[in-house]
């Protein structure tokens, strides 16, 4: 199911396209395209029978996608110095689960919790900072309302169930269906998103 929606994602974004190539929001097309086949390649590789931890992937992909994040909050946020020590903080926290706390099969912990720290402080400022203009009347019609929405619900939902994976507690089922819940909201919103830079 997750694929499905991030595939509906990249076609949404290659549709409207045209419409915010220009701005900030072009690094979304690039970062869903990368998503959708590294999803696509996990999924091949298990059908194949192919010896691979998809912990891996989604370990790379945790550092590529919030480099693109923090490219993008930066352009709209005017982060200036603070992107930089951002992120210092977010590369040695995933240093530390590197080298130090786990193994490359296991999900980069502390760097996802870093990660989703800093992605929540960021959506909180944008709300924030959005409440005191007048545009946030016809909030609906922003395209950056929708994509943060989603980042801000994801990381909501997801943080907690981080914080317990390892723990033995059973949550396997409810892990995975939270997950693709959680991507629903992530991906519906991106493709509003998208929809709404066409208005």
């Amino acid at each position: 199911m997750i694929i499905l929606i991030q595939l509906l994602a990249c076609i949404a974004a290659i549709v409207y396209w045209k419409n915010y190539k220009n701005t900030p929001l072009w690094i979304f097309l690039p970062l869903l395209v990368y998503t959708a086949l590294n999803e696509l390649l996990i999924t091949v590789f298990l059908n194949l029978g192919v010896k691979i931890s998809p912990r891996e992937f989604y370990n790379v992909y945790s550092v590529i996608s919030f480099l693109a994040y923090l490219y993008w909050f930066d352009k709209i946020l005017k982060l200036k110095y603070w992107k930089w020590i951002v992120l210092v903080i977010f590369l040695s926290a995933t240093l530390y689960d590197l080298l130090l706390g786990q193994e490359v099969k296991q999900l980069f912990k502390v760097g996802l919790i870093s990660q989703a720290i800093i992605i929540l402080s960021f959506s909180v400022v944008y709300f924030s900072r959005l409440l005191n203009e007048d545009r946030v009347i016809h909030y609906w019609k922003i395209p950056e309302f929708w994509f943060i929405l989603g980042l801000l619900t994801f990381y909501i939902g997801f943080t907690p169930l981080l914080l317990i994976t390892g723990l033995d507690m059973g949550i396997g089922r409810v892990y995975a269906i939270s997950i693709n819940i959680l991507n629903l909201i992530l991906y519906g919103c991106y493709i509003r998103g998208f929809y709404v830079t066409s208005k």
